[in-house]
């Protein structure tokens, strides 16, 4: 029995420990800057930092366990890398991660959402772009679900 109580309370510590590392990953954005777009139609277009970034994620609607794919072209020439950082907006859904590869006329990426037991799921997709010169900035895509 003591042993079970310290595997549940290990276990317990480490859940603890993911959700503060999602929560912080996602607020850490104070040392760059932000622009937000609904992309519940697949598109965006965005200016931030002074350069235009086009934006596609999909297919939408987005369903869970569909493979997604994130589009990103962009005026910046700073570029050095693309992750994503995907969080459900009113419900923790786990660490959803991934980066976006160069393709040379942009950067590409694929995921797939986590089931949500409720059914219908807002989501946040953070895109982190950094580059060689100057702070991470940030595109913050939200949208629906199922």
């Amino acid at each position: 029995m003591n042993q079970r109580l310290k595997i549940l309370a290990t276990l317990a510590i480490l859940l603890v420990s993911i959700a503060a590392l999602s929560f912080w990953s996602l607020n850490k954005s104070s040392t760059g800057t932000t622009a937000s777009c609904a992309i519940d139609s697949g598109n965006c277009q965005l200016t931030l930092a002074q350069h235009s970034y086009q934006v596609s994620f999909g297919p939408m609607p987005a369903r869970a366990l569909q493979p997604m794919t994130l589009e990103l072209a962009a005026s910046n020439t700073n570029i050095t890398k693309v992750w994503v950082d995907l969080q459900g907006v009113d419900m923790y859904m786990g660490v959803n991660q991934f980066e976006l590869t160069d393709i040379g006329n942009g950067w590409q990426g694929t995921t797939e959402l986590a089931v949500c037991s409720t059914g219908k799921m807002r989501w946040l997709a953070r895109v982190i772009i950094e580059q060689s010169q100057g702070e991470p900035l940030f595109l913050d895509l939200t949208f629906d679900a199922e």
